[in-house]
């Protein structure tokens, strides 16, 4: 579906996802392999033969991403490719990283969502942008997601609220046993965070946890860390790169989510390129003594929020 969407004309296959080339309709796109493949041209052999200056007549790409907002099926998103000198939309992209505090070569970033979804595809290459080296998992799994914090020295991430769901329902024990002080900016879409969830992760990472919604209709609005805690529960944010206006019929429809009515408008809107504030780093020890009403008892789901989103 991908291939076909996307209209590619270069298939690179890593060697450990050979089986999937069974299913792959190959009659339009040329095969690379990353490793060793039977029957399949080696990507290093196939570049061997070729010069390694940097091309004279060089164009920007675009991102093609999959979401399933709004309909509840997958669907792909197409841009117009942009225009310009490579390096210099490159630049441009990395505004996006400085919406969420992604410091130029701070990384590493945590990849541990797929990364065909339109959410993880966006800040990992906000990332890339801001030359933050990626630590892909081929699958999440909430200690082995520690472990790599520790051993790699995380400093960003992307992650939705399930994930954080897991990560707390790991035993005090297992928690305790890993650094995760190098933590600097996790975000999380996708879903409403429950207030005592965020709260707890807060409380054990410290300040770090980011929030945001919408972004692949062209718009989002960011709850930072920081204003979250100044007003805990749940909130959607301010806008970034937009401007945003919602109404209701009545104050009782705004609040059960009736009959509302959003508009989001780009426009000529330009990013600010603002450097928010960097978070104080905080001990395992302080960061609980400051948050120390979170409490946090994990349940079989962490999909609804405590209270109606605003």
């Amino acid at each position: 579906m991908i291939l076909e969407h996307s209209g590619a004309k270069v298939l690179i296959v890593g060697e450990r996802y050979a089986g999937l080339l069974d299913v792959v309709d190959r009659s339009s796109v040329a095969v690379l392999a990353v490793g060793t493949i039977e029957g399949v041209p080696s990507l290093a052999e196939a570049r061997a033969v070729h010069p390694q200056a940097v091309p004279d007549d060089r164009t920007p790409g675009g991102l093609f991403v999959y979401t399933s907002g709004t309909t509840g099926k997958p669907k792909g998103i197409r841009r117009p490719i942009p225009a310009g000198d490579v390096g210099q939309v490159a630049n441009d992209s990395a505004l996006f990283g400085r919406a969420f505090d992604f410091r130029p070569f701070d990384g590493p970033m945590l990849v541990s969502t797929g990364m065909f979804h339109g959410g993880p595809h966006s800040y990992y290459m906000g990332g890339l942008h801001v030359s933050h080296a990626l630590v892909i998992m081929s699958k999440f799994d909430p200690e082995e997601t520690l472990q790599l914090i520790e051993k790699f020295h995380i400093r960003s991430g992307y992650m939705v609220p399930t994930q954080l769901h897991w990560l707390m329902k790991l035993p005090d024990e297992v928690r305790d046993q890993y650094d995760v002080s190098s933590l600097h900016s996790i975000v999380h879409s996708a879903a409403p965070c429950p207030r005592p969830l965020k709260e707890a992760l807060m409380a054990w990472w410290g300040p770090v946890v980011w929030e945001t919604y919408g972004g692949m209709e062209g718009a989002a609005t960011i709850a930072k860390p920081q204003r979250w805690l100044e007003k805990p529960g749940p909130s959607a944010g301010r806008s970034r790169v937009c401007a945003c206006s919602s109404s209701t019929t009545t104050a009782t429809s705004c609040r059960r989510a009736r009959s509302a009515t959003s508009t989001w408008r780009t426009g000529s809107a330009s990013p600010t390129t603002t450097t928010p504030t960097r978070p104080p780093r905080r001990s395992r020890a302080s960061a609980s003594a400051s948050a120390t009403s979170a409490t946090w008892t994990p349940t079989a789901t962490s999909s609804s929020p405590t209270g109606p989103r605003t």
